[in-house]
């Protein structure tokens, strides 16, 4: 059986509009290449019942003129009596009405029975001042101010400006030469300062524009009649709510139509009725089995009544039932037969197989490959667009399941790398502190720091934040020198294992050669060895001190040994001469024979 064009066609549209909408696929001919094989039509009713409620709820208590024309009702009146006067077209309106209550008029205790009320503008005189002149007959010139002359721009009217200062800090003024102290020019509008009033005739005042000279008000609430009656004010709304219930054929499939349907009608009105409350139907349904859920509507629309916080009743309804056309669709493409389910509403179609869907399930094969060579990127862009294509639930799951391994490589990256800088960065601390012997501890305290923080960053696959975290703890631990303190510590502890808490100023030969010692242990390492060095130059001082002074003892000696030498060979010259001026006595006695 041929098919017809014009139903062939839509459906055509329909196709190609949803081949269209789909990405990441090459079949942009679709919509044309595709054979119909056959199109059953299977059609959707919506049916909408719009209701109007009038809603009346009691507010304020208050009153109402009494008027002898129009006596009050002999006994309580029903508030439904009364109209809402609104317009009834299913939009949303409100207004007040207020009832009566009371049966015998009160007078009114605002004007207390008078009728009129003071007039609080003028003071119950009927005349006001005058709002031009505000009361002095004649009022001040436009164009002068009032000053009966045209202000001169540099002393401002006064005739006077300001040429100097005293010495006590007051202003002293002179004629102002631009006006020559006139302070301005007459004022050409006025012949002194003042002008007729043409709003009071320069009466002073006014008729009062409130009361209109009566100088008393009508009373608002009993409106002059002297008299009112109690009532009470009601809020009344007219709220439209509408019901609706598709009726799709049983063999629809889910996710064909929209779960929320629209207010706009989607297909074409095949029923319509309209009554200030349906009870009866008018005409036949489209389809006889749709009665039961008009049926339904109608027990809605009357239990919405109670909904509302105040009573409310039905005053309109409007029951539509909409067409939408769906199709059951089977087609060839390619050389495969293929079967779907579509609609021109959104030209939503629902297909469990299509060239779409295999091309999809291609992709789920090379996500497999992908995930196989650890490509998790390419894998997720292929379950992207897979989901595009195809609505198979799994989809969801599988694309998780690649986001967690590809957070677990990550991570393992991370801290693969991260182990590497580590180690990096524990060499060159070690090399930095290499002539310490202590360098085992602060490099084994750096490592665990370190990849304590590569397990706290690694869990967010963050490369970055492991390596800077290695990076900054490397920084600390070059800055604060653990080896070095612990090396300056052991020699500190080393001189006072020896010497105590002070070096002595006079060192033995064994103290000087330890303190050499350590000296040429240490000072490579870096430690502080200066109270070391401080006492080998004092002790080195004090050596040389004392060498001095030796040579200085001997110099004297010698000296003291030279002058006691000469002293000794002056003796012995000066005896000798002694001698040889005394005669001997042999030769004194051979002179006296």
């Amino acid at each position: 059986m041929a098919l017809d064009e014009t139903l062939a066609q839509s459906v055509r549209d329909i196709l190609a509009h949803w081949a269209s909408s789909l990405p990441h696929h090459s079949y942009a001919d679709f919509g044309q290449k595709i054979s119909l094989v056959s199109v059953s039509e299977k059609p959707t009713f919506i049916l909408r019942l719009m209701t109007l409620y009038d809603n009346r709820t009691p507010r304020e208590s208050s009153t109402i003129p009494y008027r002898q024309e129009n006596p009050p009702p002999t006994s309580a009146q029903d508030i439904w009596s009364y109209p809402g006067n609104l317009e009834t077209d299913f939009i949303r309106h409100e207004t007040r009405i207020t009832i009566p209550v009371s049966q015998e008029p009160e007078s009114c205790e605002r004007c207390e029975g008078e009728g009129t009320i003071r007039c609080n503008v003028c003071v119950s005189s009927g005349s006001m001042l005058c709002p031009d002149c505000m009361g002095p007959k004649q009022k001040s010139c436009p164009e002068c101010k009032g000053l009966g002359k045209i202000a001169c721009r540099d002393c401002k009217g006064t005739g006077q400006v300001v040429t100097s200062m005293s010495g006590t800090g007051l202003p002293i003024k002179s004629g102002c030469q631009n006006c020559a102290g006139t302070g301005g020019p007459p004022c050409p509008k006025c012949g002194g300062k003042i002008v007729d009033c043409p709003t009071c005739q320069n009466k002073r005042s006014i008729e009062c524009t409130n009361c209109r000279g009566q100088g008393r008000l009508s009373c608002p609430p009993c409106e002059g009649q002297r008299q009112v009656l109690k009532a009470r004010s009601y809020l009344v709304e007219y709220q439209p709510i509408l019901n609706q219930q598709p009726c799709p054929d049983p063999e629809t499939p889910s996710g064909l139509l929209p779960s929320e349907i629209p207010r706009d009608v989607l297909g074409k009105v095949v029923y319509e009725i309209e009554a200030d409350k349906i009870t009866a139907l008018k005409g036949s349904l489209p389809q006889a089995d749709l009665e039961p859920v008009v049926q339904t509507l109608l027990k809605q629309a009357e239990a919405g009544k109670k909904e509302f916080d105040s009573e409310a009743r039905i005053i309109k309804q409007r029951l539509t039932v909409d067409r939408l056309p769906v199709y059951s669709v089977v087609y060839e493409y390619l050389g495969k037969k293929y079967s779907c389910w579509a609609t021109p509403f959104n030209h939503r179609v629902v297909a469990p197989e299509s060239p779409f869907t295999a091309l999809a399930a291609q992709w789920v094969q090379e996500i497999h490959e992908s995930l196989a060579k650890q490509k998790y990127q390419n894998a997720l862009e292929l379950v992207e667009k897979s989901s595009a294509l195809a609505t198979w639930p799994w989809l969801q799951s599988l694309k998780q399941h690649i986001l967690q391994d590809k957070k677990r490589h990550s991570q393992l990256i991370t801290q693969n790398m991260s182990l590497g800088v580590i180690f990096l960065f524990a060499l060159l601390l070690g090399l930095l502190s290499r002539t310490s012997h202590h360098i085992f501890w602060p490099v084994a305290v750096y490592m665990a720091l370190a990849f304590a923080g590569l397990q706290v960053f690694s869990r967010a696959g963050s490369l970055i934040a492991g390596i800077s975290a290695s990076a900054v703890f490397f920084f600390l631990f070059w800055l604060a020198n653990p080896a070095q303190r612990l090396d300056a510590r052991e020699f500190r502890a080393l001189l006072r294992g020896r010497f105590g808490t002070d070096i002595p100023a006079v060192l033995k030969a064994e103290d000087e050669s330890y303190l050499k010692f350590l000296i040429g242990i240490y000072e490579p390492m870096g430690v502080d060895i200066s109270p070391a060095q401080e006492a080998l130059k004092a002790n080195a001082k004090r050596i040389e001190l004392g060498h001095q002074e030796a040579l200085q003892r001997k110099e004297s000696q010698r000296k003291r040994a030279e002058e006691e030498l000469q002293k000794k060979r002056k003796l012995e010259a000066l005896k000798g001469s002694i001698k040889m001026l005394k005669p001997s006595k042999t030769t004194t006695k051979k002179k006296s024979r």
